[in-house]
Order: C-alpha cells, then sequence, then structure tokens
C-alpha cells in the first residue's frame, strides 16, 4: 500500500502524465523500485551535471547563459594550475613568486587575497632571478594590487 502511495505521489509531482505512472506501477509490480531510486536518485542528477557541463562549452551557451564563476580572480585560481606570478602593486613596485600547491587565493564573498609560496626576486627586464632565501611566501592584499600576470609553470 505504502509503494502504491509513493508511487501516486510520483504520478502527481510528474504533471499526472500517463507514460510515468505506467513505468512506475510495473517497476512496482516487478519490484524493481530499488532500481528507479537509485536511477532518479544518483544516476540522473549525475548525467544531468555532465549535460550541463558539456551544454556550457559550446559557444552560443556560452554567449546566452551566464558564467557559473562571477569573478575572473576565481576562475583562475579554482583551476589549482601552478603559475609564474608577477603582481603589480598601487605604488608601482612589482613582486614576482611561484603560485602551486602550498599557496592559496581566497574566494567570493571573502576579499581577494594571494598567498604565493615563493618570493622571486625580478631582474631588470621583468624576469624571475633567483627566489628570495628565507622567506616562507608573502601575502598580497587586492587593496593594494594593479594587476597580475600569469605565466606557465
Amino acid at each position: 500500500m505504502r509503494l502504491r502511495i509513493v508511487a501516486l505521489t510520483m504520478h502527481y509531482y510528474f504533471g499526472q502524465s500517463h507514460w510515468l505512472r505506467q513505468v512506475i506501477l510495473r517497476m512496482i509490480a516487478r519490484s524493481y523500485i530499488g532500481f528507479f531510486f537509485v536511477l532518479v536518485l544518483l544516476v540522473a542528477p549525475i548525467a544531468w551535471a555532465f549535460l550541463y557541463k558539456r551544454l556550457r562549452t559550446t559557444s552560443w551557451a556560452q554567449k546566452a547563459i551566464p558564467h557559473p564563476t562571477e569573478k575572473p580572480w576565481d576562475y583562475v585560481f579554482g583551476q589549482s594550475k601552478p603559475y609564474w606570478v608577477i603582481v603589480t602593486l598601487k605604488d608601482g613596485t612589482r613582486l614576482g613568486g611561484l603560485y602551486d600547491t602550498e599557496s592559496f587565493a581566497s574566494s567570493a564573498p571573502a576579499p581577494e587575497q594571494i598567498y604565493l609560496q615563493e618570493t622571486w626576486i625580478l631582474n631588470d627586464d621583468g624576469g624571475f632571478e633567483r627566489a628570495k632565501t628565507n622567506t616562507a611566501g608573502i601575502i598580497i592584499l587586492s587593496s593594494d594590487i594593479t594587476a597580475v600576470e600569469f605565466f606557465n609553470v
């Protein structure tokens, strides 16, 4: 009786569709209710997530649907890729460092901050010369940043 109540509730939940009611009642009759719930509660959400991710990569969807990550800061640092980073501060100072597995960047809604696990001395050409010694990295606040430049490791 309880399974029939569940089936009828599902029937009304899915807009009183006749074919869905028949499928549910047949599954109950054949004891496939466990399979049905695994499909509905486990497989379908995973399939929807993969479908949505695939849909997001199409060019028309990228134009029509807003990106799920609001800020470029969160997008870049959310990828967890290693980068050589040059940060330009508001006073014109340029700081270089390595953003890798032990580094960290804040994400929304917190204000943007970045911790670089290695701090490097930059040469006159703006390239990385050598790592600073006796340092455990550097934390840079967004209120001091004008630009962040990334280089692939």
